[in-house]
């Protein structure tokens, strides 16, 4: 399932990223187009993470998956991967605003 996540190897940019994993209550997150040695484990409520579409509207720049090249929009690239969006619902309030 995919979402925005902030890259705490470079905490200035948030990226596309996707959950590949869950264990004891910890999401396993990962860049889309890195490899996995950028990918942390954290906590579901942590304001690192954020529902598509949250930078669109904080105006932050969201940085594409590597190697993507042009205009990216979530809408076709969820459909070109066939994935799909982690529910806004899932993320607590902090993580929304």
């Amino acid at each position: 399932m995919r979402l925005e996540a902030k890259d705490r190897a470079n905490p200035a940019l948030i990226c596309v990223a996707t959950i590949t994993d869950i264990n004891d209550n910890k999401l396993l997150i990962h860049f889309d187009g890195w490899s996995n040695r950028y990918d942390y484990w954290c906590d579901p409520d942590t304001v690192d993470i954020h529902p598509i579409g949250w930078c669109a509207n904080k105006g932050i720049h969201l940085q594409p998956p590597h190697g993507r090249h042009g205009r990216f929009t979530w809408e076709v690239y969820l459909q070109e991967v066939g994935a799909e969006r982690v529910p806004d619902e899932a993320f607590t309030p902090a993580q929304r605003q």
